[in-house]
């Protein structure tokens, strides 16, 4: 996100969550032509802690799909762009998904919740002139790193994962 870290109420995240709600049901568009494959909106899930876990979408096969939709900072006309000049992005420069990204903790919480061998990043860039580009990052089940999410989570009070779509723009982690 431009100019503010997560759990921030600066004008800056605002823009950027507003950014990402006006485009999501377009980048969930693209994800499905991508994938040759229908997905279906916003479910609920409980993961292996019984907290709930609402992906973006699932594919009709069961796989969760979390989108991103940043928002372009001067000088970024492409996802490729941001990967490039933004620390930390959703995706590497080989184009595989970033272990370091919050986001690829989203979706594991994501997978073990629908019980899928896999899950998907979608990331949208649409700059609001016309640009448009969408990546799908396929995400494998990583159990060592779900074990490790859910421990940390098993104790916390919440009824809804941290990793759920209520609440990742409103924590840190």
């Amino acid at each position: 996100m431009s100019g503010a870290g997560p759990g921030s109420n600066s004008p800056n995240m605002r823009k950027d969550i507003e950014h990402g709600r006006k485009h999501e049901r377009n980048a969930l568009k693209a994800a499905s032509e991508e994938l040759q494959m229908k997905i279906r909106p916003k479910q609920r899930y409980k993961d292996s802690n019984n907290k709930i876990v609402i992906p973006d979408g699932v594919t009709e096969d069961g796989s969760p799909v979390e989108v991103k939709c940043p928002r372009p900072r001067d000088g970024e006309s492409s996802l490729s762009d941001m990967a490039e000049k933004r620390k930390n992005f959703y995706f590497n420069s080989d184009g595989d998904v970033n272990k370091k990204n919050p986001a690829y903790d989203q979706v594991q919480k994501q997978i073990d919740a629908t019980g899928a061998d896999e899950g998907y990043l979608v990331v949208y860039y649409n700059d609001d002139e016309g640009t448009e580009e969408t990546k799908v990052v396929p995400v494998l089940r990583d159990q060592d790193r779900i074990n490790q999410l859910l421990e940390r989570e098993k104790d916390k009070d919440d009824l809804v994962s941290q990793f759920s779509s209520l609440n990742v723009a409103d924590k840190k982690y």
